[in-house]
């Protein structure tokens, strides 16, 4: 006897080394997952942020090439050219005078974006003279421009030209955009707009922010470094700077060598060759670190820039560790579960941008009555017309103008909003007291975020971007800017986050509940073989009992994984409250300390609801673990209490969820800190945790105030600081009786065929030959679908019935019984999986297998089917 109980323990243990390796696996394949998951999606966001700053850039360039083009229709400008008269300050009629269009023009833009330094705006004649140039230089006017980037060009072709990048005058990086000019159809001259490389930086690759210590670079078609935080290595060949680093390292390397370390270390140098863009993990070419690079191609003319951005790998490891110490310790509880006999498996179910566009500045109020009206004659068009809402208002706060963007946004009429004090409109009045002094101090405010009140009281969240209004000697007159209404933007933002981190869950539950199946399957198909071997009087069959109890409530909890992911429908049957308090708190007492004392009072004289009794088995451990956190350092008392109670019209008054009706009142009270107001109003909120981190997800009482709500009920909630927290969950009774669970029958059918047995996992395969052979049946098992089907290709009628998983490697146990059918097409087949979705279900009849059972299967209902799909 001792003997054959040391042999069964021996075949237990190497059962359980089975599954632990299997469970260790797993891990292992979720870790990896997760990775690429981290970084295919950091990779994106990248790459994304590359899209907006290079189409900002290209419709920057496009802009001005835009306003050239409306200048070159001015015939005053025409004329200019063709006539090549040379202008100076302070002679009649020159490019100096306010109302010359290329003057205007270059004051709007210099008014508007103020960070161009060393803005240019030139006229040239047909022979590529200087004619005029704001701002003026005397030395300049009269020169020979032919030898510039592109006048050449623009003098033979008459077309226009975007410049690749240049040395200017002053030794610094550069572009320009040149219009060709035509009076009465003859070539006249040309506009020329040239600003310097630096600025467009600081607007467009410089104010990009890229985690802790990510950074942006762009460099163009010949490898010229255009842009990059260590200002060094602007304007220098990127392949100079990758022989320089292998010689600081030691190494000699020629033209053909860095060739070679671009294409095998540095690949995304040789993709921005022929790709406009693209990401990949890569050693970064100037510093040796492991990146994440993201590049995208700028567009200019004839000419491609490339933006390049890049984010050290070490930035996201940190998430990623944090998961495989996440997924390490969900494997030790699965294996601790194994060996308590299911008491681990709940604890792990717990386990669970901004580019703006730049704004635009309004022209300099000039304080002149005269040239003001004007201003206004030229521009209210484009004022008026404007999408986003535009003001102008005093120092002191009162408004001197709005456009009917302004006044269609906030909802007042023109006449009452000039005069009105700006404050009326700022939620915070504080707010408007900070913007002031920054105005004050930096002399314009780009994208400041604040809250306004339209007049019907609607508060909304808005970006502002303003400028300076100066009089003489630089005096602050007032205020112009831009209000930008970014509430739906805010709120669209966050339904994104919220369904992603949800998609996301989703999607890891049900993988997870899927490759658990094949676990449950081993387990309880070991058990259930050990159990027909065991003595009734065996101490050890009480012990394996048990281990099969855990296994089928280790089953319904996979069961509500998959509903979780949208994989399996739910079911709902009448239960009894008190009898999943009872089965709960038996789980639940081995978990808790013993400073926390449980006191269970079940009073109600009909308890039955309908529902799925999982679900209610959810509610309650996560109401009781929440309880028992509660009172984790001084311990105390946690109460459970079952009651009955007829709620009329009175009574639900309190909660606008019920209707009057009966109800079973669920109690959850404790002894432990309690909470406030604050933290009550959000305790439902999904993520929402008061625990430090990695001490919950902030998922659990979201997830009981779902399925309380979607059974028709209500939770109320007491508490306060000091004294404990108690939870009322009230649920619709019903009069139907409860069903009890089924017992496995006493009587299992037996058989004498000849079964084939298919699965790729061994650990399921030997279990269930094992057990099927013990009721007489015939078995030959196959872990390879290829070796199953040559198999009985050989011999097609050697067999009576086929048992085969559906989820296999090269071939699915679908794919595997269509090949059998049509080998013999009365061959009886009985596919197992993982999960059963309805198309998979539809799918199978369709195609002629007779029985779609779900793993894990009990013994008993394996041979159930397998007697009724021969008997037909």
């Amino acid at each position: 006897m001792e003997q054959k109980i040391s042999g069964k323990i021996l075949f237990v243990s190497v059962a359980c080394l089975v599954v632990i390796i299997t469970i260790i696996s797993l891990a292992y394949t979720c870790q990896s997952h997760f990775k690429n998951i981290v970084v295919s999606q950091t990779l994106g966001q990248l790459l994304t942020t590359a899209k907006t700053a290079s189409h900002g850039l290209e419709e920057f360039v496009s802009e001005h090439s835009a306003s050239l083009k409306a200048l070159s229709k001015s015939q005053y400008i025409q004329k200019m050219a063709y006539n090549r008269e040379i202008s100076h300050p302070g002679q009649e009629g020159s490019c100096y005078t306010e109302f010359c269009p290329l003057k205007t023009l270059y004051d709007i833009q210099k008014s508007r974006e103020s960070e161009l330094d060393h803005l240019s705006i030139s006229l040239l004649d047909a022979g590529g003279g200087m004619l005029c140039r704001q701002p003026y230089i005397k030395d300049r006017i009269g020169m020979d421009y032919t030898d510039r980037p592109g006048v050449a060009y623009v003098l033979r072709e008459h077309r226009p030209w975007v410049s690749d990048v240049f040395y200017n005058a002053l030794g610094n990086l550069a572009i320009s955009v040149l219009q060709p000019l035509f009076y009465r159809d003859k070539f006249a001259g040309m506009l020329r707009w040239m600003t310097e490389l630096n600025t467009i930086s600081k607007g467009f690759v410089q104010s990009i922010k890229i985690g802790r210590t990510g950074y942006v670079w762009m460099i163009n078609d010949r490898g010229i470094i255009l842009s990059h935080p260590q200002k060094e290595f602007i304007g220098k060949p990127v392949t100079d700077l990758i022989r320089k680093g292998a010689s600081d390292k030691g190494l000699s390397v020629d033209e053909t060598g860095t060739k070679g370390l671009i294409q095998k270390r540095y690949g995304y140098l040789e993709r921005l060759k022929t790709e406009k863009e693209g990401y990949g993990i890569y050693e970064d070419c100037l510093t040796g670190r492991d990146e994440l690079v993201a590049f995208k191609a700028v567009s200019l003319g004839k000419t491609d820039w490339h933006l390049i951005i890049a984010l050290p790998y070490s930035e996201i490891a940190g998430p990623i560790n944090d998961h495989g110490y996440n997924m390490l310790g969900l494997a030790g509880g699965f294996i601790l579960l194994l060996g308590l006999g299911g008491l681990a498996l709940h604890r792990n179910r717990k386990r669970q941008v901004q580019l703006e566009t730049e704004t635009k500045y309004l022209r300099e109020i000039d304080q002149s009555a005269d040239a003001l009206r004007e201003s206004e004659a030229r521009y209210r068009s484009l004022f008026e017309d404007s999408g986003d809402a535009i003001y102008i208002n005093t120092k002191e706060g009162k408004f001197i103008d709005v456009n009917q963007s302004a006044l269609d946004l906030l909802g007042y009429t023109r006449e009452e909003m000039i005069g009105m004090d700006v404050r009326n409109i700022y939620v915070n009045p504080d707010d408007r007291s900070v913007f002031q002094q920054e105005m004050e101090q930096k002399g314009s405010v780009r994208d400041y975020e604040v809250k306004f009140r339209k007049k019907d009281g609607t508060q909304m969240d808005c970006l502002l971007t303003s400028s300076t209004w100066q009089g003489n000697g630089g005096r602050i007159l007032g205020y112009q800017g831009i209000i930008r209404d970014i509430t739906k933007q805010k709120q669209l933002e966050a339904r994104v986050r919220q369904t992603q981190k949800m998609e996301a869950i989703g999607t890891l539950a049900g993988g997870i509940a899927h490759d658990f199946n094949n676990i449950l399957m081993s387990i309880t198909g070991n058990t259930e073989m050990a159990l027909y071997d065991t003595p009734e009087s065996s101490p050890v069959r009480s012990r394996l009992e048990e281990v099969l109890k855990a296994g089928s409530r280790a089953k319904y909890l996979v069961q509500q994984i998959l509903t979780f992911s949208r994989q399996r429908e739910e079911k709902r049957t009448p239960i009894q409250i008190s009898s999943v308090v009872k089965e709960a708190l038996k789980l639940l007492r081995a978990s808790l300390p013993t400073t926390i004392e449980i006191h269970r009072d079940i009073s109600a004289g009909a308890d039955t609801v309908l529902a799925d009794p999982t679900k209610i088995h959810q509610v309650l451990m996560n109401l009781c673990t929440n309880a028992a956190q509660a009172m984790h350092e001084k311990g105390g008392l946690l109460e459970v209490g079952v009651t009955d109670a007829d709620l009329d019209s009175e009574a639900v008054a309190r909660y606008p969820d019920l209707s009057p009706g009966p109800y079973v009142v669920l109690t959850v009270s404790d002894t432990g800190q309690g909470m406030d107001r604050s933290v009550m109003e959000r305790i439902f909120d999904p993520f929402f945790s008061t625990k430090g981190p990695g001490e919950g997800t902030g998922l659990g009482l979201a997830v009981v105030h779902g399925i309380v709500k979607d059974y028709g009920g209500a939770i109320d909630v007491c508490s306060e600081p000091g004294k404990g927290t108690t939870f009322r969950v009230f649920l619709p009774r019903v009069d139907e009786v409860a069903m009890a669970e089924a017992e496995m029958s006493a009587s299992i059918p037996t058989g004498c065929e000849r079964i084939l047995l298919i699965d790729d996992e061994k650990a399921v395969v030997e279990p269930a030959q094992c057990l099927l052979e013990h009721l007489g049946y015939e078995i030959v098992s196959k872990t390879s679908a290829v070796e199953a089907l040559e198999m009985f290709r050989a011999d097609p009628d050697r067999f009576d019935i086929v048992i085969t998983d559906h989820t296999m490697p090269h071939m699915t146990g679908q794919d595997l019984a269509g090949e059998f059918l049509r080998m013999r097409p009365d061959i009886p087949i009985i596919l197992c999986t993982g999960f059963a979705e309805p198309s998979i279900s539809e799918t199978a009849k369709a195609s002629g297998i007779r029985e779609l059972i779900a793993k894990p299967v009990a013994i008993h209902k394996l041979a159930e089917t397998i007697r009724n799909v021969l008997n037909g």
